[in-house]
């Protein structure tokens, strides 16, 4: 008897998960249908973000419920910390807004950037399309093939700007890492940099997976370039013979804080929702992401552009951003000190 009324209970318990799941995808169904979804974009357009971000806008609309219109609105400003602080502050919270930023965005909290009007950790993070991936490389005519010649040969390295990635990180490796970069600032975007070591303005630039695996093959077969290290905590395994920044260091602390802005790639080109979304909304967005992700029409469109894609659900986002900003205030100071130039 007792089991029978066990089954008989659990039999109710699955008829109101079920009851509830299909009044939730109905809730989401009438409230997406005949309705659009700002894709806010912390980039220009033409950006690898802004690609990336206006692929998953034109396919997104179909898995959601309703099959809403997604409207790509590109808001540049403070290295995409202005899309995050709008998501996070004025972005409607009923699912009809999303966006993308860059991948320091969890970082840039840790360390107090005072641009940062926002809590990362309570954004509603969707799902990753693919880590950023980018890497050192030495035009082949320079004297520098490893990192090994950089530790005991001023390089001549060109860079975007002191606050962006390429400006950053090389200079991380210098204060941390024992490296001998001369940083050049002023060049536009990755592509600019490695062009200015092509023509011989420098000796390297930065160079993106990407551009490695499909843009410019000839880089890697020829070679034209012999790539130094990868701007990572760990060696994707893409590229398993190139050191991580992460595998430097002097000390502990040194290695702990490289490896923390390494970790930055990690949370990559991802989707994120305003915080306190309805829970069949927040479902919706991130169930219609892993849907896209697997679908033959995006796919095929991806390799079309020649993207690299590898995907991280929401929950495997989350985790990344809290261990990222849940540091202690000690190595937070560390990491901020190192951060200035």
């Amino acid at each position: 008897m007792a089991t029978i009324r066990h089954l008989a209970q659990a039999g109710v318990l699955c008829i109101a998960v079920a009851t509830c799941a299909t009044q939730a995808s109905a809730q989401s169904t009438d409230f997406y249908k005949g309705k659009s979804v700002d894709f806010y974009i912390g980039f220009n357009a033409g950006d690898t973000y802004d690609i990336y971000s206006r692929l998953a806008a034109q396919h997104l609309g179909r898995f959601l419920p309703g099959n809403p219109t997604i409207v790509p609105r590109n808001m540049p400003g403070a290295g995409s910390l202005k899309v995050a602080n709008y998501i996070y502050a004025q972005g409607a919270k009923d699912g009809t807004v999303i966006g993308m930023t860059g991948q320091a965005v969890a970082f840039e909290q840790m360390v107090k950037n005072s641009a940062v009007q926002y809590d990362a950790r309570q954004l509603t993070w969707i799902g990753r399309m693919a880590p950023v991936i980018q890497f050192i490389a030495a035009w082949h005519t320079a004297p520098v093939k490893s990192m090994d010649d950089v530790m005991k040969r001023e390089t001549l390295l060109a860079a975007t700007s002191p606050t962006g990635v390429t400006g950053t990180a090389p200079r991380l490796l210098n204060k941390l890492g024992g490296a001998k970069f001369k940083i050049i600032h002023g060049y536009q975007g990755v592509t600019g940099t490695m062009l200015a070591a092509e023509r011989g303005e420098t000796e390297a630039g930065t160079v993106t997976a990407q551009t490695l695996l499909f843009g410019r093959p000839e880089f890697l077969a020829t070679p034209l370039v012999h790539v130094l290290v990868q701007y990572s905590k760990g060696r994707s395994h893409l590229f398993p013979t190139i050191p991580a920044m992460g595998e430097f260091g002097r000390t502990a602390e040194e290695k702990e804080i490289l490896q923390l802005y390494g970790s930055t790639a990690e949370l990559g080109r991802a989707i994120m929702a305003p915080p306190a979304l309805p829970a069949d909304r927040a479902k919706a967005l991130r169930d219609a992401f892993n849907s896209m992700m697997k679908d033959p029409q995006f796919l095929a469109d991806a390799q079309k552009s020649k993207m690299e894609l590898d995907p991280l659900d929401g929950a495997g986002l989350q985790k990344i951003v809290d261990e990222t900003i849940n540091v202690s205030p000690e190595l937070s100071k560390a990491v901020a000190k190192a951060m200035e130039e």
